[in-house]
């Protein structure tokens, strides 16, 4: 099929914890699931991005993400934090920017360490 080399095995979908962003979890399972007609190997999955470092808005967040049907909810939220836009500011990934953040690195490693174990 043409259309099979245009679609990826594994998506990867950020939310932060916030009413509007978990609110669009029903519109992401509707183009996923218009996807998966294209690419019955495609993977979903939800995380937590610019999540807060406290509070119960992570977890409220979380536990409308996790039994969503067809994509699976990876806990290991990558909290907000100063390292990735400063980063990204100089054109760097987090783990080439200065002054290093290993929690903000640690979280990326773990993040895609989940996403690579849950996808082969």
């Amino acid at each position: 099929m043409l259309f099979r080399s245009t679609v990826a095995d594994a998506l990867l979908i950020p939310f932060q914890p916030r009413t509007f962003d978990v609110w669009a979890i029903d519109h992401m399972r509707a183009l996923i699931e218009d996807a998966t007609t294209l690419n019955e190997k495609l993977k979903a999955y939800s995380v937590l991005n610019a999540a807060d470092a406290t509070g119960k808005d992570n977890e409220d967040a979380a536990a409308v993400l996790r039994p969503c049907a067809g994509i699976h909810y990876l806990d290991c939220p990558i909290v907000r934090r100063k390292a990735f836009p400063n980063a990204a500011a100089q054109g760097k990934g987090v783990g080439e920017y200065a002054p290093r953040d290993q929690k903000a690195i640690d979280e990326l490693v773990t993040l895609m360490a989940l996403v690579y174990r849950n996808d082969h």
